[in-house]
């Protein structure tokens, strides 16, 4: 039995790329950047990518999708930031005190 497609139309795929390239280099900067500080190249690069996929997302929401993951991969370089910012805030703070002592 043959059933008929026509006037079936698909939905086109959304673009998602870019938003998922920034999660995974926000994932990575977090695991492996922590280790060796190989975020420092890809933490950087995240952050700029998921926002401008938001801002793709924005500007055309039927073409570009993937705001969550956009989001997350922003969210997870500013972590990978502010992590080292306190590991460097914990080393200034006992270098300032061995001095004292």
């Amino acid at each position: 039995m043959l059933t008929s497609m026509v006037g079936h139309v698909c939905a086109p795929r959304t673009q998602q790329s870019i938003a998922a390239t920034s999660l995974v280099l926000g994932i990575i900067s977090v695991t492996l950047g922590l280790c060796c500080y190989f975020g420092i190249l890809t933490a950087p690069i995240g952050l700029v990518l998921g926002i401008v996929s938001l801002v793709q997302i924005k500007n055309d929401p039927k073409k570009y999708g993937g705001k969550g993951m956009a989001i997350g991969g922003i969210v997870t370089s500013g972590l990978y930031f502010g992590i080292l910012l306190l590991i460097i805030m914990f080393y200034g703070l006992g270098f300032i005190l061995s001095a004292i002592n």
